[in-house]
């Protein structure tokens, strides 16, 4: 019989959480397990507060993502294929634009550029999401001919896409593979007949929709939470459009299956309807009027208790007075845990941020991501690799010299790079002892410290005709420098020092290495391969995987990107770089395919893939999300200018000012005076 399903409707701050975990509780305390199912993102807080809550613990309920339920249903069935990382199958698509690089056409001139790898490998995935197998992709490009500019990409799009599925099946599982074969195994696994609850999905797809499906078929339960206001007189319906056609969707799909379903409407009278109504006055109108229209203007006089706006000359002015505003949050007794800075753009926000917040002894966590490829490990691979295939280029040879990983002092590596730019040493003059003009002893010892392993590589290299041998080539000569001990020493001298979030990234870099090895070696095996692909296919590995850190301590303020810091609810929220067009973002329409080429496969029959405006949608909802999820304090901030170029504070800003018009919500500016003095 097919699962009954109870979707839970409500506008943000409607009481959700609570009510998922009352039900969790309830359902735990009758006996029964629970799978909890939520976006990648947020499983380990959404793990903590279920812990919390629950008088048990998570003995009887688990925390999934759609990704991770799939791994532990092929896992607990007997699947034995190895399972193809994101990274992992990156590095597959740059392998097969390596080889079939004279048979593309329009890309011809592109396919051994940086980026053009991970967009292929996007589409692909996303194709696979949505059932399009290359086949249906050659024969749209073979409707449009070969000889238009859509027709020609799409050829090649075709091409790649298949040599890539093709050397992968059998072989390995990707995400999307694993999606497919989660559906076939569900019912024989532990998971049937449980409980299921799904609160928010990562990206929709029709392959999701399958697995929802599937559960319909095999759970003993299913409730489907959405943050969507139903209500035929809402005014911001915009906001909520994207959810509104989901529910549609699963409607149809349970229909389809036989599963009853009813819908629960939050908030509802009872302990769920609280967390609305915790809010400051002005911050429960700004979440029902922010995108309404018409809008209704707030009739309180209190609006700047709960409502901040700050235009900043700079970035830096930005950083200087949110981390004044958060140390003045805390004087009126909001605790730092319960405080979230939002970045627009984390990459140009988190030097100054996190220089302001160190100033002012701010406990803070960046959920920041940092590239394996930046990291002193990755590129002593790299350069190492290069100067050994090269025969031991300058540059190379520096490089991998001044990681601070190949057994040679700072000062004996300055001396060494000086003595090899005065004299021009290259080549097979690095093997042998220096001996032209006054030979610094340091340039010599760091010479005899850094050049035998590269010898040593070197020749493990000429003897290495594939991928597997030359991975192992490489292990050996980082086993060789010890790297794994001086990462670890490095480690503990972080620690000692009480910088913690540092010490988790390096403790981390070695096993992402060796991760990144045990997926080569699925993928490349004892394939032949030249060592100048094998260091393409290595470089392309290196910058997908990305070196994160979770919370060292309990109290401290959250700091990160929209994307990723909308797990809970907080007491204040801080928003940097909130100029129009970003906050929220307008998703530009330059992906590997644009829009008119996406309308052009869907009227050749193709299921409808995701656009820009789709993406546009699902930006609008989240910046929603975020201004409806504080409770005492929302402050905005936005920079008069941008490096050369002018900004204008976002449309959010305009509402807010025109909603709560007998207020001054606006801060006093810094001057660079004053700029100059905090710091000194």
């Amino acid at each position: 019989m097919a699962a009954p399903v109870t979707f839970l409707a409500g506008r943000a701050g409607s009481g959700k959480s609570r009510f998922i975990r009352s039900r969790v509780a309830e359902l735990c305390a009758r006996g029964e397990n629970v799978a909890l199912i939520v976006p990648e993102q947020f499983t380990f807080e959404t793990e903590r507060e279920l812990a919390a809550a629950l008088p048990g613990g998570l003995l009887q309920a688990s925390v999934f993502s759609f990704t991770s339920l799939a791994r532990h249903v092929l896992r607990e069935t007997g699947e034995r294929t190895v399972f193809l990382s994101r990274q992992g199958r990156r590095m597959v698509v740059r392998k097969t634009a390596e080889e079939e690089a004279r048979r593309l056409a329009a890309f011809a001139d592109v396919s051994a550029r940086a980026g053009f790898a991970e967009q292929c490998d996007a589409f692909f995935t996303e194709c696979k999401r949505f059932n399009i197998p290359p086949e249906q992709l050659a024969a749209a490009a073979e409707r449009l001919g070969n000889g238009t500019p859509f027709g020609a990409k799409l050829a090649d799009l075709a091409l790649l896409y298949a040599r890539t599925e093709g050397y992968l099946a059998g072989r390995n599982m990707d995400a999307a593979d694993a999606f497919a074969a989660l559906c076939e195994r569900l019912p024989r696994s532990s998971i049937a007949g449980q409980a299921v609850i799904i609160d928010g999905f990562d990206l929709i797809s029709e392959q999701l929709y399958d697995v929802i499906a599937a559960l319909m078929r095999c759970a003993g339960s299913l409730t489907i939470a959405l943050r969507a206001d139903l209500s035929p007189d809402c005014r911001d319906a915009a906001v909520f459009d994207a959810e509104r056609r989901l529910l549609v969707r699963l409607r149809d799909i349970a229909r389809a299956e036989g599963s009853p379903t009813r819908i629960v409407r939050l908030p509802i009278p009872g302990p769920h309807e609280d967390e609305a109504k915790r809010a400051h006055p002005a911050l429960r109108h700004l979440e029902r009027e922010a995108f309404a229209y018409p809008f209704l203007p707030y009739a309180g006089e209190d609006a700047a208790e709960a409502i901040s706006l700050f235009a900043g000359t700079s970035r830096t002015a930005e950083a200087d007075a949110v981390a004044d505003a958060i140390l003045a949050a805390a004087d009126q007794g909001m605790r730092y845990r319960d405080m979230a800075v939002i970045a627009t753009d984390l990459d140009a926000y988190i030097n100054p941020v996190s220089r302001a917040l160190r100033a002012r002894n701010i406990p803070f966590f960046t959920d920041a991501k940092h590239p394996l490829a930046g990291y002193a490990a990755a590129r002593l691979a790299v350069r190492a690799l290069s100067a050994a295939a090269r025969t031991f280029r300058q540059q190379d040879v520096l490089e991998a010299a001044k990681t601070g990983l190949a057994g040679v002092s700072p000062d004996d590596v300055e001396e060494f790079e000086l003595y090899v730019l005065r004299y021009g040493m290259r080549g097979t003059l690095l093997t042998v002892p220096f001996a032209r003009g006054e030979v610094p002893p340091a340039a010599e010892r760091a010479r005899a410290a850094i050049m035998p392993p590269l010898m040593e590589l070197r020749a493990r290299l000429t003897g290495a005709g594939t991928a597997s041998a030359k991975t192992e080539a490489l292990y050996e000569y980082l086993c060789t420098l010890d790297v794994r001990g001086q990462l670890s020493a490095e480690a503990e001298r972080l620690r000692g020092e009480g910088r913690f979030e540092l010490m988790e990234e390096c403790a981390q870099v070695y096993n992402m290495l060796m991760e990144l090895f045990t997926q080569m070696h699925a993928i490349l095996g004892d394939a032949p391969v030249s060592t100048e692909r094998y260091i393409a296919v290595l470089q392309e590995g290196l910058s997908t995987y990305e070196v994160g850190v979770i919370p060292t301590t309990a109290d401290q303020v959250l700091f990160g990107s929209l994307g990723r810091t909308r797990a809970r609810s907080v007491s204040a929220l801080f928003v940097l770089g909130a100029v129009e067009g970003v906050f929220p973002a307008h998703v530009r329409d330059d992906g590997m395919i644009d829009d008119d080429e996406l309308a052009q496969l869907s009227a050749l029959g193709l299921p409808a893939l995701p656009t820009s405006k789709d993406r546009t949608d699902k930006e609008l909802a989240d910046v929603y999300g975020a201004i409806a999820r504080p409770s005492r304090l929302l402050y905005l901030s936005y920079p008069l200018g941008m490096g050369t170029e002018a900004a204008v504070q976002c449309g959010l800003i305009d509402r807010i000012r025109a909603l709560c018009q007998s207020a001054d919500l606006i801060l006093p500016n810094y001057t660079e005076a004053q700029l100059l003095l905090q710091r000194e």
